[in-house]
């Protein structure tokens, strides 16, 4: 992700609100909110309650969790071809594999899920490799074509740069809108063209790199949606869950002070002091001792009045606090349409934090609900990024720049639900209501091409074997 100084502030962009939203659930998922909890608990708590949690606890974040749960489409690297066969731009040893981009897809995703949208950026090294940069939308402004309106044809990036010796922010402006695309770099204030600068020469009109082969420009971009919708940002959908997650984390850290500090008895001394030992007092003015358990407690009556030793019964069951605490994330959990029945994990304890997982139908619903737009994306990054490399490599075989197909590889079965679907599609199969094909793809998790292909492959190896028990052959 993009690295941000701590000596540098965000700037502001054309939309404050969408800027603190993302900023908020960026901050969430980077594990960068504890004075964001903080205020929470002041606010729910009062400033003397909230002190007497002491260390709070940040090990339960709803949103971030799920959101990672729910990101499975990259978790293996995708099956790519092109024409039905593997295209050179993704083998062993290809750009794509030295790039690192799917095993940085899961992370990314999840932010996807997460903020509703994320960008990642494709950018050429000195060295002429392909460099994905995910790219913060809080830092970003776009604007959008009107015939595609969910993608960008302006785009505007802070980016923190090291001019002339001082770490400043600078922004980059790629137009795709006049007669010739440009590429610049502003400074802070916008008034100075750094672009000379910082790249060794001009960016725009005939040096403008991100062309394809017909000289056409596009945009260096990929604008990742969580959910299809003609529009550039949905920053305020989600929200119910953003206020689920703040909230479940007070409750979890109201939880663990009740699991250590109220879930056993108190004791009271009434007219009389302990001898020997020192009293404290609290920040809020309650007087108390600390005696070992396993000590006896001497006791001097005071005023010659008859000392009196009490206890109470617990202040809380931690039991009954956990079930409750269950029994909400459960329930807001729902709103990003995971059903009770395919979280595989909801439990917590003091010592581990909160735990949620989903079982495979669950994470299966979850590729097959974010597959299809993020399969267009992907698709689409993977033409720009043989474009990219064919204007660097001029002197190589250039790689097909459109046709790519990518089908993201089906969550693996256990034993139990491999047997059971063996079972089922044998039966089908049977009944004459599926093909061979269609078996295979949905045992695999693959297209229904790529099972054709594989039978096809099989029957022409088979057909190869010489048949050795054949007359005239040998055994």
């Amino acid at each position: 992700m993009t690295t941000i100084s701590q000596t540098l502030t965000a700037p502001p962009i054309d939309d404050p609100r969408r800027q603190r939203e993302q900023m908020l659930r960026d901050s969430f998922w980077d594990g960068d909110w504890e004075e964001t909890l903080k205020s929470d608990l002041k606010k729910a708590l009062g400033a003397d309650r909230a002190e007497a949690l002491g260390v709070i606890d940040m090990s339960c974040c709803l949103g971030p969790q799920i959101s990672r749960e729910l990101a499975v489409c990259h978790v293996r690297p995708p099956l790519v071809t092109r024409s039905g066969a593997e295209p050179r731009l993704v083998q062993p040893g290809g750009p794509i594999e030295k790039s690192l981009l799917w095993s940085m897809m899961p992370e990314f995703t999840g932010r996807v899920c997460w903020l509703r949208e994320y960008i990642m950026r494709l950018e050429m090294s000195t060295a002429g490799d392909l460099v994905y940069r995910p790219v913060p939308p809080w830092l970003t402004e776009m604007k959008a074509d009107p015939a595609n309106p969910s993608q960008p044809i302006v785009y505007s990036e802070w980016v923190p740069r090291l001019v002339e010796g001082s770490e400043v922010w600078t922004r980059d402006v790629i137009d795709l809108t006049g007669e010739e695309p440009s590429m610049r770099v502003l400074s802070q204030d916008g008034l100075t063209d750094l672009t000379k600068l910082v790249f060794r020469g001009s960016q725009s009109g005939k040096d403008y790199w991100a062309r394809w082969q017909d000289g056409k420009p596009w945009m260096p971009v990929e604008l990742y949606h969580r959910d299809p919708d003609a529009a550039l940002w949905h920053c305020t959908q989600g929200v119910e869950m953003v206020a689920a997650t703040r909230m479940a984390a007070v409750l979890w850290s109201m939880f663990c002070h009740n699991y250590r500090d109220a879930a056993h008895e108190q004791r009271v001394i009434i007219d009389g002091t302990p001898i020997g030992a020192a009293v404290k007092q609290s920040s809020q003015g309650a007087r108390y001792i600390t005696p070992d358990a396993t000590l006896i407690l001497l006791i001097d009556s005071l005023d010659g009045k008859q000392a009196q030793i009490d206890q109470w019964r617990t202040g809380a069951d931690p039991g009954v606090l956990l079930t409750g605490l269950q029994g909400y994330l459960a329930q807001a959990t729902g709103r990003e349409g995971v059903s009770p029945a395919e979280l595989q994990r909801l439990s917590g304890d003091p010592q581990s934090g909160y735990a949620i997982a989903l079982n495979n139908e669950g994470k299966r619903a979850a590729q097959r609900r974010f597959g299809p737009q993020w399969r267009a994306r992907d698709e689409s990054l993977l033409c720009k990024s043989a474009a990219a490399w064919n204007r660097w490599h001029t002197n190589e075989t250039p790689y097909s720049e459109d046709g790519y197909q990518v089908a993201y590889q089906g969550i693996p079965l256990s034993a139990e639900e491999e047997r059971s679907l063996r079972e089922q599609i044998d039966w089908e199969l049977d009944k004459g209501w599926i093909t061979p094909a269609q078996g295979l793809a949905r045992l695999r998790g693959i297209s229904e091409s790529e099972a054709k292909q594989i039978i096809i492959a099989n029957q022409a190896a088979e057909a190869e074997t010489p048949n050795l028990t054949a007359a005239g052959g040998e055994e």
